[in-house]
């Protein structure tokens, strides 16, 4: 009776092996898919006979453990073949070139880490391998097959750690067979790949707009947009990836490109003799009349907003003005739970038209606030004294 082995190639080459010298495979269930059809195995070896004339060498010498040397032929004969078993699975495996494999119901092989994909069915998605054959690792790293063999330090981004890593991996061909973290040895290929993966990645890696770095950013934008003759330079997302280089030096993840000094870089950009201009011109902040400052909200297109309570601007007749008077802000009026009453760029035609019907409202709604006839007579409420 035949013994399994860890190659159906082995088992089947056994199999003709005992129907040539006559020998029955004893109708074991384990060897019933080895029962060779007689009319095929005769073929096979009548054509093994014709090859073995053929061959005009010395033959060597019958090798000590022929089911091994078979293999190792194998693996001589179709190198391209090689598999890798998938993490978890016994009967997945990834091929060279990244095809995806999954071994038949036929094939004994199971839970092998490497094996060859010797008949296989190169359908649509997984391949279905039909017979395979074992490896061993140091089988790889015979003489006449080391030239598969590389071993080099790849760098990586990895998705789960939002990071770039460093492995040295040992491949055939293209298969990794293993790979170890290591230490990054090339700075600057390192902030090369991080930059490369952020600008897929705006969203996650450029500042927060509510960060300093985003507030200010927004502002220059706004100005450079609004008073071109300025030839201040535009900060938008364009300009902001192509700093990436520049930004991703010294850095691994993209946690730290969103949190890095950003401020500073676009502060440089902009021009340090130039900050002064920007502050005039689009203060991040305005200092209304009860002495509290409100910060402005820039945005790409459109005035900046002032979002206030409308108590803060009794008294306040004409609307807040930025660069130098050239725009007028729009002003959300908040009622005492922050939330938007009205939408205005004419503080004084609100006072004048609007007020006294969002007055009658907010004093039903809010009986304990101050709502006056005459809110341009009325004090705006004073700032409390800072602990």
């Amino acid at each position: 009776m035949i013994v399994r082995t860890r190659s159906d190639v082995v088992d089947r080459v056994a199999a003709l092996q005992m129907f040539h010298a006559g020998i029955p495979l004893g109708g074991h269930p384990s060897t019933a898919d080895l029962e060779p059809h007689p009319g095929g195995a005769r073929t096979v070896l009548r054509a093994a006979e014709q090859l073995y004339r053929l061959v005009d060498v010395d033959l060597a010498p019958r090798a000590a453990d022929p089911a091994t040397a078979l293999m190792q032929a194998l693996l001589e004969a179709f190198p391209d073949r090689l598999a890798k078993l998938r993490p978890g699975a016994n009967d997945r495996a990834t091929m060279v070139g990244g095809r995806g494999l999954r071994l038949d119901g036929g094939s004994r092989v199971r839970q092998e880490p490497l094996v060859l994909a010797i008949d296989l069915d190169d359908g649509g998605g997984e391949a279905r391998v039909r017979q395979a054959s074992a490896v061993d690792r140091e089988w790889l790293d015979d003489e006449g097959l080391h030239t598969n063999l590389s071993t080099g330090e790849d760098l990586l981004f990895s998705p789960s750690r939002r990071q770039v890593e460093a492995r040295r991996r040992t491949a055939w061909i293209d298969l990794v067979l293993d790979e170890t973290p290591v230490a990054i040895s090339d700075p600057a290929a390192a902030a090369a790949l991080l930059a490369a993966v952020a600008r897929q990645e705006p969203a996650r890696s450029l500042p927060d707009p509510d960060s300093a770095a985003g507030r200010f950013r927004l502002r220059v934008d706004w100005l450079a947009r609004t008073l071109p003759d300025l030839d201040l330079p535009l900060l938008d997302d364009a300009a902001l990836l192509a700093m990436l280089p520049e930004v991703c030096h010294g850095l691994r993840s993209l946690d730290e490109v969103r949190a890095a000094d950003w401020l500073t870089i676009l502060q440089g950009t902009v021009g340090w003799e130039r900050l002064p201009l920007v502050e005039r011109l689009a203060p991040a902040e305005l200092e209304l009349a009860g002495g509290r400052r409100y910060r402005l909200e820039y945005r790409p297109d459109g005035p900046p907003i002032l979002a206030v309570r409308i108590q803060e601007l009794f008294g306040t007749l004409q609307t807040p003005r930025v660069a130098d008077g050239r725009v007028t802000v729009l002003v959300h009026l908040l009622g005492p739970n922050h939330r938007p009453q009205q939408v205005t760029s004419d503080l004084e035609s609100f006072w004048r038209t609007t007020y006294h019907e969002v007055r009658k409202e907010l004093r039903r709604r809010y009986p304990k606030h101050s709502w006056p006839d005459d809110p341009l007579t009325a004090a705006p409420p004073r700032p409390r004294p800072r602990a």
